[in-house]
């Protein structure tokens, strides 16, 4: 009879358990089903094979392995029960062998995995014909299931061996420490390196010799008092080495097992890290502060200039330039105030150039108004310094041009994205283009550096007359996310990175 091969891969681990495990079961099966014999099957890669026995002769020798009952119990779903073997059809011929015709009685329940799958049996068995009880047949299935929380047990056991084996190969420290009085039993790695002592000077001493930390002493304490294996990790100072520790409770073996790793170069790097940071956070902050500065200087000799003239093409050239330079400026100005040193929050940017450009352009009694519908946010500083130069000209050639027969008007200012383009207008409702007018064919000094900066940033730019009447344009480009030389990190990153 064949059994399911799924079942050996899944149970080729059971080889490794020993019988002393599971004596004391057989012995209480045979004992509550008041047989002679008792033994415990687990599947194992070279399938059935005999775990514990009570009360197995010589001459019962052969149902150690392979024996056709629990080779049969193992097909069913819960357990076979087989009252008399002389009397069974299947099992009438193994009686007529001379070494086994003493087995007239078999009584097994099946041991499942945590899959719910067979992977042996707990069997009583008798030299002659018997009956069982109900109870007897729910104790045996209690048995069985003591039994698996054994194997689920000792397996992860192994697999916590495994691992502590596998940490004390990949730390750099690693020891054992007795629970009852927190001594240590063992210790490997780089005793010598580490600690200035020779391995065989730390064993027995108390762990606090090493790490005198309360909060490791206090994780021990939390650990022993567990139910079931577990683990903590934690940063403290072992003697004068900084280390990372994980310790883990082995509950079979009554001891912690800590491994550790030695990061204080790590964190004297890190240190090195995070105060070059916070070097760089105010370099990076002053740098925008003395520009928008020297902006403001350059502004003020215009301003000088200009009042100094009074020739109208001379002051109205110097008055651009002013605009020009305050745009660039503000960029400056709202990143010095803002969070970060690298993405412009251009509502904030766009509210202070209102302010500070519609006292400048309605000097001659007119009411231009201007707004902002502002969808996106987050421009780098590549691209901010172009959108704000843009949004100063079109702003400028809207008070210029779209409103000479009217004293009243509006100009808004709008930056929106879809997917991975941004799109930014600047739409007024005043007297309109020819629709024949080419933008790139105007000669002006203003529409000469818009169609610069359009391209400055990979994109395009349209026009057109909207209804009211009024114009719109339109500039797309697409997101950039190189942050550009200043900076790689926002001074929120930077800030997390220094606390």
């Amino acid at each position: 009879m064949q059994i399911p091969h799924d079942s050996f891969a899944e149970n080729a681990g059971n080889n490794i358990l020993r019988e002393n495990n599971f004596q004391n079961l057989v012995r209480l099966a045979a004992f509550i089903c008041d047989t002679d014999h008792a033994m415990i099957n687990l599947l194992g890669d070279d399938g059935l094979s005999l775990k514990a026995s009570f009360g197995l002769e010589e001459s019962t020798g052969e149902l150690a392995e392979g024996n056709p009952f629990c080779e049969r119990a193992i097909q069913e779903d819960k357990y076979l029960l087989v009252e008399d073997v002389g009397s069974d059809d299947d099992f009438k011929p193994f009686i007529l062998s001379e070494k086994s015709e003493q087995i007239r009685f078999y009584l097994g329940y099946n041991i499942k995995s945590e899959a719910g799958k067979n992977v042996g049996t707990i069997s009583v068995l008798d030299t002659k014909p018997r009956t069982v009880c109900e109870k007897q047949i729910v104790a045996l299935e209690s048995l069985a299931q003591e039994v698996e929380q054994k194997l689920e047990s000792l397996k992860s056991h192994n697999k916590l061996r495994e691992r502590n084996v596998f940490l004390a190969g990949s730390s750099d420290l690693s020891f054992r420490i007795n629970v009852d009085d927190w001594s240590i039993k063992d210790i490997q790695g780089k005793v010598k390196e580490l600690t200035g002592f020779d391995a065989a000077d730390t064993i027995g001493k108390n762990i606090s010799w090493l790490i005198a930390d309360q909060e490791f002493i206090s994780a021990l304490e939390e650990l022993a008092q567990q139910e079931v294996n577990s683990s903590k990790q934690l940063e403290t100072f072992l003697l004068q080495r900084l280390c990372f520790l994980d310790v883990r409770m082995l509950k079979e073996e009554e001891e912690i097992f800590v491994s550790a790793r030695d990061i204080t170069s790590q964190k004297m790097s890190e240190r090195g890290h995070k105060k070059s940071l916070k070097e760089k956070k105010v370099l990076l902050a002053e740098i925008h502060h003395r520009v928008k500065n020297n902006l403001a200087l350059i502004s003020s000799l215009l301003m000088i200039e200009e009042f100094n003239s009074n020739n109208k093409q001379v002051i109205d050239i110097l008055g651009k330039s002013q605009n020009r330079i305050k745009s660039m400026s503000l960029i400056h100005e709202v990143l010095y105030q803002a969070n970060s040193h690298v993405h412009v929050p251009i509502k904030q940017f766009l509210d202070e150039y209102i302010k500070s450009i519609e006292p400048r352009l309605n000097t001659d009694g007119k009411k231009i108004s201007m707004s902002s519908k502002i969808f996106a946010d987050g421009l780098n500083l590549n691209q901010a310094v172009p959108c704000a130069l843009i949004i100063n000209e079109l702003v400028t050639n809207a008070y210029e041009h779209a409103f000479k027969n009217s004293e009243k008007g509006n100009i808004n200012v709008g930056l929106y994205i879809e997917g991975e383009q941004f799109y930014l207008t600047v739409e007024d409702n005043g007297v309109g283009f020819s629709e024949k007018w080419e933008i790139d064919k105007f000669d002006t000094v203003g529409f000469m550096l818009i169609n610069t900066l359009v391209q400055q940033l990979g994109g395009e730019i349209k026009f057109k007359n909207v209804p009211g009447p009024g114009t719109k344009f339109e500039v797309s480009f697409k997101k950039d996310y190189n942050r550009g030389s200043q900076s790689s990190l926002s001074n929120n990153e930077i800030d997390s990175l220094i606390d």
